[in-house]
């Protein structure tokens, strides 16, 4: 079940997609705006054709019942783990999902400075594609 205050954002639906180790969940409006960022913004490759089909391929809209819970697939559940305890993680504008031992494994394994040094390291990435856009 998501907590309420998660629920109330995703009133007009949600949807989940499988990553590496975990399910990220997506309100429909991010996802709809997700879909016009690659149209409107991006080069079509084989390269980015693969990573679209890999991100939207493994998307299915999440259904609750009356109680709010919702049911994940056997095959995901049993792929990442989840058994009986998860744990939520709001991540800027999504929400990840992942099995509380798998997620506590990971931070054993990932010191808070390692995280903030890939977070520094992506805006620094896409400062720089600003500045090449702006320059063409």
């Amino acid at each position: 079940r998501l907590p309420s205050e998660y629920r109330s954002q995703m009133r007009n639906g949600w949807f989940m997609t499988k990553k590496s180790g975990y399910l990220s969940i997506y309100p429909k409006e991010m996802l709809d705006k997700l879909s016009e960022k690659f149209e409107d913004e991006l080069i079509y490759s084989p390269e980015m054709e693969l990573k679209m089909e890999s991100f939207f391929g493994s998307m299915f809209q999440a259904e609750e019942d009356e109680q709010g819970r919702f049911v994940l697939p056997k095959e995901y559940r049993n792929e990442l783990h989840i058994d009986k305890e998860i744990v939520l993680v709001g991540v800027n504008n999504h929400i990840n999902l992942w099995a509380k031992e798998v997620f506590e494994e990971r931070q054993k394994s990932e010191s808070g400075s390692d995280a903030m040094a890939g977070v520094l390291e992506l805006l620094k990435k896409v400062e720089e594609k600003r500045q090449t856009t702006k320059k063409d």
